[in-house]
């Protein structure tokens, strides 16, 4: 019985702090992925390394933020 509250309030957080699938709303990119990625985590406050000129990555991509 002491358990079962717990987990009740795990299974109402999941269940409402999850997105489904229809609500997912992606974004299309294009071009150097690993760029992109870089400029989002500097807007969240990363702090860059040096990364000895890695090959871009280049492609179609898709992001959803939340």
């Amino acid at each position: 019985m002491h358990t079962l509250a717990p987990l009740i309030a795990v299974g109402l957080a999941l269940l409402c702090g999850c997105a489904r699938d229809d609500e997912m709303h992606f974004t299309k990119g294009t071009g150097d992925m690993g760029q992109f990625v870089m400029q989002q985590a500097l807007k969240r406050g990363a702090r860059p390394v040096t990364t000895n000129s890695l090959p871009a990555i280049a492609g179609e991509w898709r992001y959803s933020e939340d």
